[in-house]
């Protein structure tokens, strides 16, 4: 293993703990990341408008960059975080959930088939598996709609790409 020694810390480290520099002899810089780290906080802290600024124009520069760090970051937040953001957001799905449930069972009539309602969830399930794209059973007239009210039944259902369904939500329109 090839080792460095910081000039700033004095502490001899990987040459996987020193940022890469192209100018220096050995392509390497000569602080270690963590002194390099202090050294850019230390700068941003002393100097805010400026490194924001600096950040701004980097991120209009390169949006898609800036999108995967920003994907990255959320993802390894949600990582290392699970239990906190889960507990965050139980309560707020639960809720919904429950809403939902009790729509679902209020808008069934006793003249409902299940085994009809069943074909539908098992043909959207043969369709993604055949295309690779997601997708919805959908109620035509939402159970929970602006100034309607559909029924849960096989005659109020239809199959629909998820970003088709995601897009109506519950507007239902009159053609």
């Amino acid at each position: 293993m090839k080792t460095k020694t910081c000039s700033k810390c004095s502490n001899t480290l990987a040459v996987s703990m020193f940022y890469k520099n192209k100018t220096m002899k050995d392509g390497l810089m000569s602080t270690c990341k963590t002194c390099d780290n202090l050294r850019r906080r230390e700068r941003a802290l002393a100097n805010p408008e400026y490194e924001n600024a600096r950040s701004k124009a980097w991120r209009k520069a390169n949006p898609e960059a800036a999108a995967a760090i920003r994907k990255k970051s959320k993802d390894n937040y949600r990582a290392n975080h699970y239990d906190k953001y889960i507990a965050g957001r139980r309560k707020y799905y639960n809720a919904k959930s429950a809403k939902r449930r009790a729509a679902k069972l209020k808008a069934t009539g006793p003249w409902t088939i299940a085994s009809e309602i069943a074909k539908y969830y098992k043909a959207t399930r043969a369709l993604e598996y055949v295309t690779g794209i997601k997708y919805h059973v959908d109620h035509i007239v939402p159970l929970r709609g602006e100034g309607v009210c559909g029924l849960h039944t096989h005659s109020n259902m239809q199959i629909l790409r998820a970003t088709d369904n995601i897009a109506k939500s519950n507007h239902y329109s009159i053609t």
